[in-house]
């Protein structure tokens, strides 16, 4: 007589189901899952949360004169360390700490200042935060050589047969040499048949000097044209 054997099958035992049965035991999984979703959606708003900070990326203008006195603006992306959203003991050096900038205006991510004189060449700029440490990156300015800058202005003093010739020069930082062109002639800017000493000469430093040179003898009635120039090393 032959004999059947029962199909095996799966149970779980009653110590092992979660109070509630398989009911209970379904929300229990899925509240389960539900913890694992909030927790990793928390995670990622605590990455979204860290504070973005700045990294240098630059500075405009890039190159002056090596006397200084060149507004210059040093901006930041956020992926470093931020200048501070006040100055306070920062300040902005140019090479190392013995040349440093001047009449800051100071933000978080922007600083605009004045440079110091440098000898020519290219160093690296580095910001110095609040309360010591540099912020992260650096930029390169270029000191440089520039050739003065000539405005001249109007005559003075204007008489029979005398005048006073105005200018004012930049000498850039480097010392310049002042003189007027003058002639009966309109087209001085190719030649030059008269010239005169202007006063103070040379002239030297970053910022604007007014020079004058008198001339007398001249034709009554008759209309003169005159120029300044400024000549240096650089131009």
């Amino acid at each position: 007589m032959s004999q059947s054997t029962p199909s095996s099958r799966s149970l779980r035992t009653r110590e092992d189901m979660p109070k509630g049965g398989w009911f209970a035991a379904l929300l229990h999984v899925r509240w389960r899952a539900l913890i694992a979703v909030l927790v990793t959606a928390g995670l990622m708003v605590l990455g979204f949360a860290s504070p973005a900070q700045a990294n240098i990326t630059g500075i405009t203008p890039s190159t002056g004169s090596i006397a200084g006195g060149t507004s210059v603006t040093i901006t930041a992306d956020f992926s470093g360390t931020s200048f501070g959203s006040t100055q306070g003991t920062g300040y902005v050096q140019f090479g190392t700490s013995s040349y440093k900038c001047t009449n800051y205006t100071w933000a978080s991510r922007s600083i605009t200042c004045t440079t110091p004189a440098h000898a020519a060449g290219a160093v690296t700029v580095t910001v110095i935060r609040d309360g010591g440490g540099a912020a992260s990156g650096s930029t390169t300015f270029t000191y440089a050589t520039i050739a003065p800058t000539v405005t001249t202005t109007a005559a003075t003093s204007i008489g029979t047969t005398s005048a006073t010739m105005n200018a004012t020069v930049n000498a850039n930082g480097t010392s310049t040499a002042t003189s007027f062109c003058y002639d009966t002639a309109s087209f001085l800017a190719s030649a030059c048949p008269s010239t005169v000493v202007a006063t103070p000469t040379p002239v030297t430093g970053s910022s604007d000097t007014s020079i004058s040179a008198t001339l007398t003898g001249l034709v009554s009635g008759q209309i003169y044209y005159f120029r300044a120039k400024g000549v240096s090393s650089a131009g």
